[in-house]
């Protein structure tokens, strides 16, 4: 098991609803609101990734703040000062969907995380999708995997009678 980590979050997370969830054990998560409150205002983003790093303990920063990533002064810093950093891109600034984004993903990076060496990981938010046709994304597909038509396949597998069409 990896030693504990310590995540610290950005100012913008519900860190009442992080604290309850079921991290792993390795995983330790602080709200900066709570941790270091005189960072969270009148400083500008390096200089809060600067003095996580002077204060110690931390290992990775987590922001919904992905302007972040464009600005020199702050990936300059990142680098300097050997912090991680967690930033989600695509959220629509809603701490909620980080928030179940950072379920997913946080196991995987705290086991990924190396001490005291900068790393970043963008999170995204995957594009919103219209549903699929099932007959052209399943039906055809499986026939052409079994060699027949769709139709073919449709007639093999169907519930004879239908149960679906009863009562409508």
């Amino acid at each position: 098991m990896p030693d504990s980590r310590l995540f610290v979050l950005d100012h913008d997370f519900p860190t009442n609803v992080m604290a309850l969830l079921p991290w792993p054990d390795h995983i330790r998560i602080a709200g900066l609101r709570n941790l270091h409150p005189d960072l969270v205002k009148d400083h500008d983003d390096w200089e809060v990734l600067r003095e996580l790093r002077l204060r110690g303990g931390v290992d990775a920063f987590i922001t919904l703040d992905s302007r972040m990533l464009n600005l020199a002064k702050e990936m300059v810093v990142l680098c300097q000062s050997r912090l991680s950093m967690i930033v989600f891109e695509d959220v629509d600034n809603d701490p909620l969907v980080a928030t179940g984004l950072l379920m997913i993903h946080l196991p995987y990076i705290s086991r990924q995380l190396v001490p005291r060496k900068a790393q970043l990981w963008i999170i995204r938010r995957s594009p919103s999708k219209s549903p699929l046709n099932p007959w052209n994304e399943g039906v055809e597909k499986v026939a052409v995997r079994e060699g027949i038509t769709a139709k073919e396949l449709y007639e093999r597998e169907r519930l004879r009678p239908n149960p679906f069409l009863v009562g409508s």
